[in-house]
C-alpha cells in the first residue's frame, strides 16, 4: 500500500468514528433529555468535540482524493483536481455530513429542547451522506439499497454514540441516573439493534453480483464485519441482562463493570468501523 493510500484510509476509518459517533450522541442526548435525565447534559461536550474532529477529518480525507487521483502528494493542492474531486459523488456525499456535523458543532447542546430536532437533522444528514456515494448509488434498486445503507449506518450511529453517551455517564453522573439511561436505551435497543444483521445482509444481496464473489476479499472484510458484529451483540446482552439489573438493583461494583464492558463494545465498534473504512476504500468484489 502507498503511502498516500494508508493515510487516506487511516482518516477515512477515524472520520466514519468521529461522524457516527456525533450523529449517534446527538439522537442519544436529544431521547433521554425527553425523558428528563438531566445527567445527559455531561454528554454535550463529548457530542461536539466528536462533531468538530468528524469535519476536520472528512474535509481532510477527501482533499487526499485528489493526490489519489494525481498518485502524488502534489495532487492535494492541485486546484483543478481538488474541483474533480469535490463535484463528483464522493465530494458531494463529504460536503452533506460536512454540513451535518456544522449543525451537530454549533447546535448549542441537543440537550437543550429547543435545539434538539434541529441536532437531530444535523444526524440524518451525516449518516444520509453514506448513502450518497458508493455502489448502491449504481446498482439496480439504488433506492432501496440507499434506504437499507441508511438504516445499517444510523444503527450503528445509534450504538456507538450510545455506547460513548453512556460511557460517559459513568463517569460523570450516578448510578441510578446510569440505569435510568441505560434502561431506556436498552428498550429501544433490543429490538433495533439486531437489524443491523438483516439489513447488512439485504445489502450484500442486492450488491453482490453471485456467491462466488464472498471468496474474494471483499468477502473476507465482509466476514470480519460480521464477526465482530456478533461480538458486539453478546457484549451487549451481558450488559443488557447482567449488569443492568443488577445497577438497579443498587448493586454498587455494575456501574464499574458496566463501564468496563461498554468499553470493550467501543474498541469492537471502532474496529467494525476501520474495517468498512478499509474494505470500501482498497477491494471490491470485482
Amino acid at each position: 500500500m502507498e503511502p498516500l493510500d494508508f493515510v487516506s484510509v487511516v482518516l477515512r476509518a477515524a472520520a466514519f468514528i468521529a461522524a457516527l459517533q456525533a450523529a449517534g450522541l446527538a439522537w442519544f442526548v436529544a431521547a433521554y433529555h425527553r425523558a428528563e435525565v438531566a445527567a445527559t447534559h455531561s454528554v454535550d461536550g463529548l457530542l461536539r468535540v466528536s462533531a468538530l474532529v468528524a469535519l476536520v477529518l472528512v474535509v481532510i480525507q477527501r482533499a487526499l482524493d485528489a493526490g489519489r487521483l494525481a498518485g502524488d502528494w502534489s495532487g492535494v493542492v492541485d486546484f483543478h483536481l481538488q474541483s474533480m474531486v469535490w463535484s463528483r459523488r464522493p465530494g458531494l456525499s463529504s460536503l452533506t455530513c460536512a454540513v451535518g456535523l456544522m449543525v451537530l458543532a454549533g447546535g448549542g447542546g441537543s440537550s437543550k429542547r429547543w435545539s434538539g430536532a434541529v441536532v437531530s437533522l444535523g444526524a440524518v444528514a451525516v449518516v444520509a451522506s453514506f448513502a450518497l456515494t458508493g455502489h448502491t448509488t449504481e446498482a439496480a434498486h439504488a433506492l432501496c439499497l440507499q434506504g437499507l445503507i441508511s438504516l445499517h449506518v444510523g444503527i450503528a450511529a445509534y450504538w456507538i454514540g450510545a455506547v460513548a453517551g453512556l460511557h460517559r455517564l459513568t463517569r460523570h453522573s450516578d448510578a441510578p441516573s446510569v440505569a435510568r439511561a441505560a434502561a431506556r436505551f436498552s428498550t429501544t435497543a433490543v429490538w433495533l439493534v439486531p437489524l443491523i444483521l438483516p439489513a447488512g445482509g439485504l445489502l450484500i444481496w442486492g450488491l453482490l453480483p453471485d456467491l462466488a464473489a464472498i471468496r474474494t476479499p471483499y468477502g473476507g472484510f465482509l466476514l470480519i464485519k460480521a464477526l465482530g458484529l456478533c461480538g458486539l451483540m453478546l457484549l451487549a446482552a451481558r450488559n443488557r441482562f447482567k449488569e443492568l439489573p443488577a445497577m438497579v438493583a443498587g448493586n454498587a461494583g455494575a456501574v464499574r463493570t458496566f463501564r468496563l464492558v461498554l468499553h470493550a463494545e467501543y474498541v469492537l465498534i471502532c474496529g467494525v468501523l476501520a474495517t468498512t473504512a478499509t474494505m470500501t476504500s482498497l477491494v471490491s468484489w470485482h
